[in-house]
């Protein structure tokens, strides 16, 4: 009897990974090539803050918005690569998907959502304290707005650009709320492993 659920849970396992798996073939390219279109963004950001850097006087608001491009580039590139090797891992088998390394993905995909949130905050202080010279009242705002625009960037560091620069200093929740739902949804990830781990050792 436990010969036959076997085989059947080996032949179930079988039918998932051949009728999905165009589809994580096809999410598994499209994220590659985000993840190449981002260090493509990450480097070419990089080379400019060199390039800027090397060329005095700095023009700060140029190489501030370029370094805000090549964090996010360089960010949502390990973002994506995890959720690449997620899906790889999908590919080799369907089981892998609620596994130990599944759930590590996640969390760091969490983890860089809050990160992000972090970054967003202290970009938007260091705009208001170059241009007003004081420290900030905080304006929390959703959903994403937590970075400087260029054209703020180009404001707080012109003449007038404590006339045009917000009086409150815009806090973006969206990346902060991204990663409590992701960080929860590890939870489930994990849920499902140790359900899974019970169905074997009942098989």
């Amino acid at each position: 009897m436990a010969v036959r659920l076997k085989c059947d849970s080996g032949r179930q396992e079988q039918g998932f990974g051949f009728e999905h798996r165009p589809f994580w073939e096809f999410a598994s390219l499209v994220i590659k090539s985000l993840i190449m279109f981002m260090k493509v963004v990450c480097g070419v950001s990089f080379i400019a803050l060199v390039v800027i850097a090397m060329q005095p006087p700095v023009r700060w608001a140029s190489f501030m918005q370029f370094a805000q491009w090549a964090l996010l580039a360089g960010i949502y590139a390990y973002m994506l690569g995890e959720l690449e090797g997620l899906f790889s891992r999908v590919l080799q088998s369907p089981r892998n998907l609620f596994s130990s390394e599944s759930i590590r993905s996640i969390r760091v995909i969490s983890f860089l959502f809050f990160f992000l949130f972090v970054l967003g905050t202290i970009f938007s202080i260091i705009a208001y304290v170059v241009a007003v010279r004081s420290f900030p009242i905080f304006n929390f705002q959703f959903p994403f707005a937590g970075f400087p625009s260029s054209a703020e960037w180009e404001a707080v560091f012109s003449r007038d650009g404590v006339a045009h620069i917000q009086q409150l200093v815009s806090i973006d929740l969206a990346p902060l709320f991204a990663a409590v739902i992701v960080w929860g949804l590890s939870y489930l990830f994990a849920y499902s492993e140790k359900l899974q781990q019970e169905q074997d050792r009942v098989i």
